[in-house]
């Protein structure tokens, strides 16, 4: 229980020792939110699970980087929602910072596993991604750059399932095969709604590199993009809904280059 009491230390950390006002509705939602996410992750996910002492793993090599892409997009999203919902504009860089230290327990939690630790690698693509939107947010350009995601299913997923995932709530998460992480940017100011995206994913992941069949590869995209946070509309509810949804890449045209060459998509996800 000592190892699981690390969550709520993180969290408090995250906060700083004095408390924010207690009509935070961020702050004391978050310690909910997260509070219970983590309570859960740990019943369902560690708890059973061998453990020893705290330790470091390197994972670098798995899956072509496409996990540690996820963790970048993570922290950034998640920097991105504190950073546009925050009341304290004094303590900007800190609500910049939660991408970083709300995806912190996990390492922690991993660090504890025997078939796992905490990764360096996770560690600096948290990073990354908190400092990305921090930066963004702090130069005034948060609305014109973005990380986006996108998926589609991919075959190989259905050959391993306790891997990439057993339904598509699952593998949306899970199978890095279909996943696609997007670097967007809106470059006309007159029409701040059109922008570029240029994407990377990898196809043919099995796992640890000794466990691959058959050989995996990388692959880039370049393709249309819509920020969608500046689409000119006036409802509030929908600036809101446009918002959330800019965390997506829309199915666009889209050029694809791997070591099979290129070729283009109508409509790409």
């Amino acid at each position: 229980m000592k190892r699981f009491w690390s969550v709520f230390v993180c969290l408090k950390l995250a906060w700083g020792f004095k408390p924010l006002h207690a009509q935070d509705t961020l702050f004391w939602g978050s310690v909910v939110a997260y509070s219970a996410a983590y309570t859960g992750l740990w019943f369902v996910w560690y708890n059973g699970m061998p453990q020893t002492r705290f330790h470091f793993f390197n994972d670098w090599k798995e899956w072509l980087q496409m996990d540690k892409a996820g963790h970048l997009y993570a922290a950034f999203q998640q920097s991105r929602l504190y950073l546009q919902w925050q009341k304290d504009k004094k303590r900007w860089w800190l609500y910049g910072s939660m991408g970083f230290l709300s995806l912190l327990p996990l390492e922690i939690m991993d660090g504890f596993m025997v078939e796992w630790g905490a990764s360096w690698g996770d560690l600096v693509a948290n990073a990354t991604g908190a400092l990305l939107a921090t930066t963004l947010y702090a130069t005034q350009q948060q609305h014109r750059w973005s990380i986006k995601y996108s998926y589609h299913p991919e075959r190989l997923s259905d050959y391993y399932p306790k891997t990439f995932g057993e339904n598509l709530a699952q593998k949306i998460f899970k199978d890095y095969n279909g996943q696609t992480y997007w670097l967007c940017w809106a470059p006309i100011k007159k029409y701040p709604w059109i922008g570029i995206a240029l994407g990377y994913g990898a196809a043919n992941l099995q796992g640890s590199p000794e466990k691959f069949t058959i050989t995996p590869f990388r692959e880039y995209y370049f393709g249309l993009d819509i920020n969608l946070r500046n689409l000119p509309v006036k409802k509030r509810w929908l600036k809101t809904l446009f918002w959330l949804a800019d965390a997506i890449r829309l199915p666009l045209p889209t050029l694809a280059w791997d070591k099979q060459g290129f070729r283009g998509y109508l409509l790409y996800f």
